[in-house]
């Protein structure tokens, strides 16, 4: 199994978010009607998409539909598959995987329990787990209480794409001590499952001589 570091930019003084001072919707809203909505979807939409898949937009076009506003929707690349290519990961290797579960730990805001970490972790197959960096010791337990082993790899994924990113490796059981080592607190994603050891999995079918699709038929023997 992979284990340590897999990236080694160094981290620098977090940067001040310009929006930590909009409390809620209202604000947000009020931000957007004073002539500053192209800047704040360029900074919320394509720079946040980086690190988080969940960033309120529906509320935000439903409030600016009822206003009439028109505005575009740009997409960004999320942190997980982000982190992906800097891993040179594929979440999806037959006979390992062949799913990706996004989600998240409840926090101060719940989670349906149909969606707890127990209930997906008991498929093990590849997770991309958001805003659960201060919670790690409590992710762990509940990760092998649904079903992954303590031993599982697991990676965490500091500020993906960001120039200050880091990746570390590291297993399910070591997750919160791989962040205190590193100084993680915040802006961390975390990814389990065995396609991160990148072996073990069988050869698609898709490329075989044998099998024909749409556009390429079967050789035959």
């Amino acid at each position: 199994m992979l284990k340590g570091k897999f990236s080694s930019r160094r981290r620098v003084t977090e940067e001040v978010d310009a929006m930590s001072g909009l409390a809620n919707l209202s604000d947000v809203m009020l931000v957007f009607a004073c002539g500053l909505m192209a800047a704040v979807i360029l900074n919320w939409n394509v720079d946040l998409s980086k690190t988080r898949v969940e960033i309120l937009q529906r509320e935000q076009m439903q409030e600016l539909d009822a206003r009439k506003l028109a505005y575009d929707s740009t997409p960004g690349v999320s942190a997980c598959f982000g982190a992906a290519a800097a891993m040179n990961l594929e979440y999806t290797l037959p006979d390992i995987s062949q799913s990706l579960i996004i989600t998240r730990m409840e926090g101060r805001t719940a989670v349906p329990e149909k969606e707890s970490i127990e209930a997906f972790a008991a498929h093990q197959c590849s997770m991309a787990i958001y805003l659960s960096t201060g919670m790690l010791e409590k992710l762990s337990e509940r990760l092998i209480k649904g079903g992954y082993s303590k031993d599982t790899t697991a990676a965490l994924a500091y500020k993906v794409s960001w120039p200050e990113e880091e990746i570390y490796i590291c297993t399910v059981e070591t997750l919160a001590q791989t962040a205190a080592e590193h100084g993680i607190t915040k802006t961390a994603l975390v990814l389990v499952g065995d396609v991160i050891n990148k072996s073990g999995y069988s050869k698609s079918r898709l490329y075989a001589e044998d099998f024909s699709t749409e556009f390429r038929a079967a050789k035959k023997s």
